[in-house]
């Protein structure tokens, strides 16, 4: 059965690269730019398309940055160079979401606690 999802990038070539990359111990540019396809690949699908622009630019670099990070990492025997990478790439989008949700959260929480003790300092106020 022909998958036709996954026919922007040919795994061979993918591993290919990874192993030349292992070698010279330093990433090619041809697999530098099949990870910023895999990655830009990902972002649009349904899940990330209410991102805006530079946040998706943010997960994409992260993206990038952890799959260089990682290529030192990949086993063959393990399973196929697109799945180890569209996995990385998953994980670290997940985990940029995760921390900018953090901020967003802290942010909203010292707000809620400034207009509480505004409100305690100026009972007039909360009327």
């Amino acid at each position: 059965m022909n998958n036709s999802k996954t026919k922007y990038i040919d795994n061979d070539i993918l591993t290919q690269e990874v192993k030349k990359s292992q070698e010279g111990k330093a990433p090619t540019e041809k697999l530098c730019l099949m990870l910023r396809e895999i990655s830009t690949h990902l972002l649009g699908d349904s899940r990330y398309r209410r991102y805006s622009k530079d946040m998706k630019e943010d997960m994409c670099s992260a993206a990038l940055l952890k799959c260089i990070k990682n290529i030192k990492n990949f086993d063959e025997s393990k399973g196929t160079a697109f799945n180890y990478f569209t996995r990385c790439t998953e994980w670290s989008f997940w985990q940029t979401l995760g921390s900018h949700y953090k901020q967003v959260n802290l942010a909203r929480e010292l707000c809620l606690q400034y207009a509480n003790d505004v409100q305690d300092f100026n009972p007039a106020l909360a009327q």
